[in-house]
């Protein structure tokens, strides 16, 4: 009967735990990385679509100062073609604040608005930093998705604003569905090639135990006396021990041959004796 071992994948053999056990840590990392890359690319889509809305943003801040100085100007001139589109999902709007009653008219607004309006990301009347910029998500126009960059500006003698510009959300969720299936795929990729190498690594790495087994067939079958062969550190102290444990089985069964062959010799006279 010849040894055989089981293979890299029964996990009963300890082949096959090391290999599960290196599948299972592989597949962790890279749902691990695969999770914190996605959410940095989010975050970095969002910070330049924001970066995007309050480059606009600023123009129209600028605009509004002009206007209230007097000057003839026509607030919204972006040179973004989608703000004159109706119902593009890119526009822009101010408004003007009364301080007494701290309630909202509409000032202007971008062509694309078509006779709707924007909601605020925070209400008139609440406690807000002036200045500062507010992004969000809001429902917009026919119900479709949108990314809302604010600011609130004083400019004095009751000319006090609140100035919004708002995008398609849709781009940013295609934009991150672009890099998550492309992150996917270089990752299952990744997976695979993992998998094969630790299936050659423990393939390889446990070719010694495949060659003691085949050595000690040998021993058993008669072919050979001792196991043989060139083992690693780890095996070789292993192999040494079967051999002293082969010498030393053989040389019980000669000295029981020896005996057996005395007690045969000294038998034999009294046996012939016996018989005669």
């Amino acid at each position: 009967m010849r040894l055989t071992l089981p293979g890299p994948t029964d996990p009963r053999s300890l082949a096959g735990r090391l290999f599960l056990t290196a599948i299972l840590l592989s597949a962790l990392v890279l749902v691990s990385t695969g999770t914190i890359l996605s959410a940095i690319n989010r975050r970095s889509v969002e910070a330049a679509f924001d970066e995007r809305l309050k480059l606009y943003l600023k123009v129209l801040v600028a605009d509004v100062a002009a206007l209230t100085d007097g000057n003839n100007v026509e607030p919204g001139n972006l040179g973004e073609p989608q703000f004159q589109i109706p119902l593009s999902g890119w526009y822009w709007q101010i408004m003007r604040i009364d301080t007494e009653s701290n309630t909202a008219a509409i000032l202007r607004t971008s062509r694309s608005l078509f006779n709707q309006r924007l909601p605020p990301l925070v209400e008139p009347g609440f406690p807000s930093s002036r200045g500062d910029f507010r992004d969000g998500y809001r429902a917009g126009p026919e119900g479709r998705r949108i990314r809302i960059v604010e600011q609130e500006i004083d400019l004095g003698e009751q000319n006090r604003f609140l100035i919004s510009v708002a995008g398609n959300a849709e781009e940013i969720v295609d934009e991150r569905r672009r890099f998550d299936f492309a992150l996917l795929t270089l990752l299952t990729l990744l997976g695979l090639a993992l998998g094969v190498s630790a299936y050659v690594q423990v393939r390889y790495g446990l070719r010694p135990l495949r060659e003691l087994s085949q050595s000690l067939s040998q021993v058993r079958n008669g072919e050979r006396e001792r196991v043989e062969g060139e083992f690693p550190v780890e095996v070789a102290p292993l192999a040494g021990e079967l051999n002293q444990l082969l010498d030393m089985n053989r040389e019980i069964v000669s000295r029981a041959r020896a005996q057996v062959g005395n007690l045969a010799h000294a038998l034999k006279t009294p046996l012939s004796v016996l018989l005669n």
